[in-house]
């Protein structure tokens, strides 16, 4: 028994370790540090923060810097201590100065959500956090972390994560203009991604956001943790519908990033690009950021088809008349196997795949209208009209060698299969003998139908969809990860070569000196941010001079 258990546990980790290594990931730890007064009083701490706040109108950077700094750390003492409300928002506070009493006002200046939608804000500054990068703020204020379960009370929730909603705020204190007024300060609380700056003392200047302790947050309610190798071992594991995750409020002035994981993996494998694409202004700006979340149990071909329908759902409800010239230009980031999937998006089927795997036409098969739709809808396909642009991240276009050695045998065994699924194949092939073609014959001859086996470099129909030409309105970029500076015959990740992984027609090809999990080294994030720059360049006239007329986002 014991000899069993060490065999099963080496055959898990040889699955996970030398086949899958996808970027799996354990969620971010978050602690918060134990409130704390500081050593001044809350007067002591207005008055610091009144004194900052006077220093905003200086051309000395250092004294601005330190402007800067007293003004939000005196702002800190004095919101660790501020009086809160049922559901944890901020009441009015009163005051005792030396010649009066006066009461500081709480004014919610956040568009997208009304006062009471968050259950929780917690404090940035009084959160500590590891596992990601943390994206120091900059600018004016404390951030805040506004968190609300996800109740799916309105119809756009069922488009965020399940974990949570969590969105980043901006505390500023307001005084008034003038010295001589009697008017109170007030408390106003800002949304970052709405409003950059905010006047200081009569000037502008920039609003400080903290999206990295926003993500934390996220990050340590999630309970994606193993989710991804567990369902492809369980497929009863999974636990949630697949399907694409807004990681904020949809909009339709910012091109959607859509960010697809490999095998065995889940959305976590995008943690250090999503914090680092946060954490760019510029960027941040222009782009929004999905995550797609599929079981990986399915071979690619059913769960590209499966991202296709999501990605038209969504597209129907967050732009049903097609009015945003952004979502035109979406950008596609898939790794690994996700990148398979997002090549469905950005090519045309015609009849190649079909005639590389069957000698009929697909009309002639003995098959019911049901399941010919089935056929038709993996088989046939079109380039997605909005699809802008794809990087592809250690992508086997022609398919993986070590999923005919030993780690695939591995693989084919441990991964779950359903079994409506593989009966249906089954079942079509029993009415239509002889219907495969020999290629597609030999290589499915005893072999089992699963999301590991259709990895194989000798997949006819996978071979040919590396054939197929890119939509021509689609730009490609391509990333992949070598494990030698000098490119042998077989050299690359360590699970994709690099002869499978390159592409001739590619924009750019960038390599990184990484095993397969290239999705998190830190070259590979910022060239993913380099190209999504030069993304923005390329197609901000069009989306620029197509919003002249819209409403604004509101």
């Amino acid at each position: 028994m014991r000899r069993f258990r060490v065999r099963e546990c080496l055959l898990r980790m040889a699955i996970g370790l030398l086949l899958l290594g996808c970027g799996c990931r354990s969620p971010v730890p978050v602690v918060i540090r134990p409130v704390s007064r500081g050593n001044s009083d809350a007067m002591t701490a207005l008055r610091r923060v009144y004194q900052a706040r006077e220093s905003a109108s200086t051309n000395d950077p250092i004294r601005l810097s330190w402007a800067v700094r007293e003004y939000n750390d005196g702002l800190l003492d004095l919101l660790r201590t501020w009086p809160r409300g049922e559901h944890g928002q901020f009441v009015p506070r009163t005051f005792e100065g030396s010649n009066r009493v006066f009461q500081v006002s709480v004014r919610w200046a956040a568009p997208d959500y009304p006062p009471d939608y968050f259950d929780q804000l917690l404090l940035a500054g009084a959160l500590n956090f590891q596992g990601i990068r943390h994206y120091a703020p900059s600018g004016w204020g404390q951030p805040l972390v506004g968190v609300v379960t996800n109740r799916g009370l309105l119809p756009e929730e069922a488009y965020f994560p399940p974990e949570g909603i969590v969105r980043s705020l901006t505390a500023i204190l307001e005084f008034p203009h003038s010295r001589t007024s009697n008017a109170a300060p007030e408390l106003v609380l800002y949304q970052p991604d709405r409003q950059a700056e905010v006047e200081i003392a009569g000037f502008r200047q920039p609003l400080a956001a903290d999206y990295s302790a926003a993500y934390a947050v996220l990050l340590s309610r999630t309970k994606l943790k193993g989710s991804g190798l567990r369902a492809f071992l369980n497929r009863q594991a999974f636990g949630r519908e697949a399907g694409i995750f807004l990681m904020e409020p949809y909009r339709p002035d910012k091109i959607p990033v859509l960010m697809v994981h490999g095998l065995a993996s889940s959305p976590l494998a995008w943690a250090e690009l999503t914090d680092a694409l946060w954490a760019n202004p510029i960027l941040h700006e222009h782009f929004q950021v999905w995550h797609y979340f599929y079981p990986t149990t399915f071979p690619y071909l059913h769960s590209a088809a499966e991202l296709h329908d999501n990605l038209a759902e969504v597209r129907f409800y967050f732009d049903p008349k097609r009015e945003s010239p952004a979502f035109r230009h979406l950008v596609v980031v898939g790794h690994s196997m996700g990148g398979l999937l997002a090549r469905r998006l950005v090519t045309e089927s015609g009849d190649t795949l079909w005639t590389n795997a069957f000698t009929r036409p697909l009309e002639q098969m003995n098959c019911t209208r049901e399941e010919r739709d089935t056929l038709h809808r993996y088989f046939f396909f079109h380039p997605d009209p909005d699809v802008g642009r794809v990087i592809f991240m250690a992508t086997p276009h022609r398919g993986s060698n070590l999923v005919g050695g030993w780690e695939g045998r591995i693989g084919r065994t441990l991964a779950d299969q359903d079994p409506a699924f593989a009966n249906f194949f089954r079942s079509i092939a029993l009415r239509n003998p002889d219907s495969m073609t020999a290629r597609m014959r030999k290589w499915s001859e005893k072999r089992r139908l699963s999301s590991v086996q259709v990895l194989s470099s000798e997949n006819p129909v996978l071979r040919a969809m590396s054939g197929l030409p890119f939509a021509p309105q689609v730009k490609v970029n391509s990333i992949v990860g070598v494990r030698e500076k000098s490119l042998g015959p077989n050299s690359g990740d360590g699970v994709v070569t690099y002869d499978s992984a390159h592409l001739d027609d590619a924009e750019t090809e960038f390599k990184v000196l990484s095993g397969h999990a290239v999705n998190r080294h830190p070259e590979a994030v910022a060239e993913v941010l380099r190209i999504l720059r030069r993304h923005w360049e390329q197609c901000r006239a069009q989306i620029e001079s197509a919003q002249v007329g819209m409403e604004p986002p509101q």
